[in-house]
């Protein structure tokens, strides 16, 4: 995980067309991620895991990021048959009836989406927290909460960067410089 966790999502596409990782292989690798950041940080609502055990490596789009793993937001971009809850108990077990325009243009561009991230309700507060939800950790500070309605998003991608170059959650400050 160490290797691929240093990749962006061009350089794991780059990977996937050379064949040197398959889309399954890195959608393991990204619920392997979650399992070990998520119960510290709780920025991922829900894992596709139908999806992972249903991925063909001959059935990826040959976008420019073919098998590269994807979490949506919990709110905007729905996809059709998956929750979307926006972060609130009056939307909880909503299901979307179709993809939106820019799902679609994430399928297009081969991304496997893999999961839901959290959203303040409604995408409408300054922290990333729901009564139906919680609240999502900063993985920087564990005792500070991660910001905004993309705070699950960006807690996810920062707790993997915190993984990467810590090696630990214990770390209580900015990023050190390299």
């Amino acid at each position: 995980m160490a290797e691929y966790s240093s990749c962006d999502g061009v350089a794991l596409a780059n990977l996937v067309r050379k064949g040197e990782v398959s889309p399954k292989e890195l959608a393991h690798l990204y619920v392997e991620a979650v399992e070990k950041v998520n119960p510290r940080i709780n920025s991922v609502i829900e894992v596709y895991f139908d999806r992972i055990e249903g991925l063909n490596d001959h059935a990826i789009s040959a976008g420019p990021f073919a098998g590269v793993p994807f979490l949506m937001k919990d709110i905007g971009a729905g996809e059709s048959g998956r929750h979307q809850e926006m972060g609130s108990r009056l939307m909880k077990g909503h299901v979307a009836d179709t993809d939106s325009f820019l799902t679609a243009l994430f399928k297009k561009a081969g991304l496997t989406l893999l999961g839901r991230t959290t959203t303040p309700e409604f995408g409408l507060g300054i922290s990333t927290e729901s009564t139906l939800t919680g609240a999502t950790c900063n993985p920087w500070n564990l005792e500070t909460m991660a910001g905004g309605s993309s705070g699950g998003s960006a807690a996810s991608v920062a707790a993997l960067y915190v993984e990467h170059v810590n090696q630990n959650y214990c770390y209580k400050g900015p990023p050190r410089e390299s």
